[in-house]
């Protein structure tokens, strides 16, 4: 595996599974403890909206994925199911599976598109400055007025 930041010491699928968990729980703790705080502006939801549109992306590659796996495994008759409701039929349990996956694969395509109409709309949104301090006022004393 290509060592990344954060990712030098992931050397299976289900570390990496496991360490993006943990980002994604970490990201909800920091927005559940207060927008305010989790959030600088519009600029940072832009690019989160973007982030979510590229793991969308990443489900359907995965997902691609553990169908090839789960085919592969049944054509070459390594899969067995000993319980449940598919007890000794791994074809329908794979067939189900696959299925599932799909459906996921669609459903992420809505949410990608989603993802990409809300990224749009807040493009162009901006948040006020935080107003400057200005200095307090001091009072100027005036000279009287002649007249001349």
């Amino acid at each position: 595996m290509n060592a990344g930041a954060g990712f030098e010491s992931l050397d299976s699928s289900g570390a990496t599974i496991e360490q993006a968990h943990k980002a994604m729980l970490h990201l909800e703790a920091l927005l559940r403890a207060g927008a305010e705080s989790a959030i600088a502006g519009p600029a940072e939801i832009y690019y989160a909206l973007g982030v979510c549109q590229r793991i969308m992306g990443a489900w359907q590659n995965s997902a691609r994925h553990l169908e090839a796996w789960l085919d592969d495994q049944y054509n070459r008759g390594r899969l067995s199911v000993t319980d449940g409701p598919f007890v000794d039929d791994p074809a329908a349990a794979v067939a189900t599976t696959v299925a599932a996956l799909q459906d996921t694969c669609r459903a992420s395509l809505d949410l990608q598109a989603a993802l990409e109409r809300a990224q749009m709309a807040i493009t162009d949104v901006s948040a006020p400055l935080p107003a400057r301090r200005r200095p307090p006022r001091t009072e100027v004393k005036r000279r009287p007025h002649r007249r001349r």
